[in-house]
């Protein structure tokens, strides 16, 4: 089972990556074998759900859309508080969409711990919940919690609403955007006509 380990470094931020709206180069890179596994091949190394065929995020649309901040990085981060509010937290995508899926119901809550992927890295909120901060670790979790994205491509998505995560492929990796998508636009940054692969969790 793969996992990302991360060190909790003050000021590590280069490390940390993420997907803010203020600065595009610091978008976090997706390993490409992991867009593989998000397109529908082969997850090996990766834990994934069994699809049921339910969709997960159409009941609670308008909470994770309502529930995902559109201000400044700066500000969400002073909104959530605790230590969400860091100055290494440069970017802060994953933390937006932890905050959509903490305010949509406790079966959407992101926790401690996650078995049986337990690689995603979170902080504490000032109201107590849990924050993810790093997109390939989100995307894991995704995959593990919720299985393979019902929608993968920009044309598909038209229509579709729920969790979207953008891939636009750099020279060796992809950098990867999560936001919550109404079946047109995004709600904070939209990169269809950047990406080289969209998922839509619905």
């Amino acid at each position: 089972m793969k996992r990302i380990l991360l060190g909790m470094i003050v000021g590590a931020s280069a490390l940390l990556g993420g997907c803010g709206h203020e600065d595009d180069s610091d978008l976090d890179s997706i390993p490409r074998d992991l867009v593989t596994c998000l397109k529908g091949g082969s997850c090996a190394g990766y834990v994934v759900k069994a699809s049921s065929g339910s969709k997960n995020f159409n009941h609670v649309f308008s909470s994770l859309w309502t529930n995902y901040p559109s201000g400044s990085s700066s500000q969400v981060k002073e909104d959530i508080g605790g230590n969400v509010d860091a100055d290494w937290i440069t970017n802060t995508c994953v933390v937006r969409t932890s905050r959509a899926l903490n305010y949509s119901g406790s079966a959407f809550e992101i926790p401690l711990n996650f078995e049986p992927y337990n690689g995603m890295n979170t902080i504490r909120g000032g109201d107590g919940k849990r924050y993810g901060f790093r997109v390939v670790e989100m995307a894991q979790y995704m995959l593990a919690k919720y299985g393979r994205p019902q929608v993968r491509s920009a044309a598909a998505a038209i229509g579709r609403k729920g969790i979207i995560l953008f891939d636009r492929e750099g020279w060796n990796d992809a950098n990867g955007h999560f936001d919550i998508w109404n079946g047109s636009s995004a709600k904070y940054s939209d990169y269809t006509s950047e990406s080289t692969n969209v998922f839509v969790w619905e």
